[in-house]
């Protein structure tokens, strides 16, 4: 994580696994948490840097602390 607030890394088997809990594919996923869904799928191939914003959506959507999504 980058302190500053500029962008944090997105750790993409954590993403997969909170998505599977919930039963959540990419596309409906990105809809709901008003993102695109290229971004989720490049979110859940790799370990990502992404804005703070966004992971705030994501976890947000997906009702977790963002520190369960992010790269310890």
């Amino acid at each position: 994580m980058q302190l500053g607030g500029v962008a944090m890394i997105i750790d993409a088997m954590k993403l997969r696994l909170a998505l599977a809990r919930q039963c959540k594919g990419n596309k409906d996923f990105a809809l709901e948490a008003g993102l695109c869904e290229g971004t989720i799928t490049k979110l859940c191939k790799t370990d990502s840097r992404v804005r703070n914003s966004t992971v705030g959506k994501i976890a947000k959507t997906l009702g977790v602390n963002p520190l369960e999504l992010i790269k310890a």
